[in-house]
């Protein structure tokens, strides 16, 4: 009887950090917080992955209207990072933790994040955005 050959199984390639694709999260990162600050809901949607899954549930649609709310509202504001760490990067997948420190004329908070981030077009994009200690809503 013929015998077949062995399949042979390749792993798939190993994901290695990029170390110039890592270097670019905290930039991006503080670009957008800095377009918050702005109130430039363009540049803040665009910080956003289009596969962005929002928060408890909400539709995508129902996160931007909120968002719209909230950066486009009246008065000032300001949201400053503090402690910003990689908790990992790939190639094309990080993890950002840090501390949000929230002020407006109506509302103050300080709440703890983490980003789940995808590198896509040469770019960095949020894909998740988790409240991991203090008030999500």
């Amino acid at each position: 009887a013929p015998t077949s050959a062995p399949t042979v199984i390749t792993p798939p390639p190993a994901v290695i950090a990029n170390p110039d694709n890592c270097q670019k999260l905290n930039p991006t990162v503080l670009d957008w917080i800095a377009a918050w600050n702005k109130k430039d809901i363009q540049a803040y949607f665009s910080a956003y992955s289009e596969h962005f899954v929002p928060a408890l549930n909400l539709t995508k649609l129902q996160w931007e209207t909120l968002r719209k709310n909230r950066v486009g509202k009246k008065g000032g504001l300001q949201a400053v990072l503090k402690d910003i760490h990689t908790l990992r990067c790939s190639s094309d997948q990080a993890e950002v933790t840090f501390t949000q420190q929230y002020d407006s004329d109506d509302y103050r908070d300080v709440v703890e994040k983490t980003l789940s981030m995808e590198f896509t077009a040469g770019q960095w994009k949020i894909l998740r955005e988790v409240v991991t200690k203090g008030r999500s809503f």
